[in-house]
């Protein structure tokens, strides 16, 4: 009776070890935090767990604006509103944030004007991600003119978990 029992046990562990091990060894289903260097060069997104939205969970941030070349009307380069502040990643993965950014005064000859940006990301699960930054603003109008300039541009992007 003892050794039919030994076996049982014996039996019962040697199952059990490779199910654990094959469930410890299963590929996560989450998003994989870290730095993701992006495409153009020079810019970078941190997804990691932290503290955003009042809680603790996965968090994104742009930590430095990047500069975009506005089409339409004179071609100058802004730079996006701050995206620096972490925003939390929703389970889709997707997230997209507007912020204002300033036009300097010296630009328009005259006093500082206040153009919209946007910046969004989406995540895949096998350490990749894709967006875009935008820029979007109009001119106002200068001496006779009765149509203002508007002015947009966009950059997209691709990255990669550093």
């Amino acid at each position: 009776m003892r050794r039919a029992l030994m076996i049982v046990l014996l039996g019962a562990v040697a199952v059990a070890l490779p199910v654990g091990a094959a469930a410890a060894t299963a590929k996560s289903a989450a998003f994989k935090t870290g730095r993701y260097n992006l495409k153009p060069a020079g810019y970078a997104v941190t997804l990691k767990r932290a503290q955003c939205g009042g809680k603790l969970q996965l968090c994104v941030a742009l930590p430095k604006s990047p500069a975009i070349l506005c089409n339409g009307g004179p071609g100058y380069t802004f730079r996006v509103g701050n995206f620096a502040t972490p925003v939390a990643l929703p389970g889709s993965g997707k997230v997209t944030e507007n912020a204002p950014f300033t036009v300097p005064g010296a630009l328009l000859a005259g006093e500082a004007k206040t153009g919209q940006s946007a910046f969004s990301i989406a995540f895949k699960k096998n350490g990749t991600a894709s967006g875009y930054v935008e820029v979007d603003f109009t001119y106002p109008l200068i001496g006779g003119q009765s149509v203002p300039f508007k002015c947009t541009g966009k950059v997209s992007f691709t990255g990669k978990l550093a």
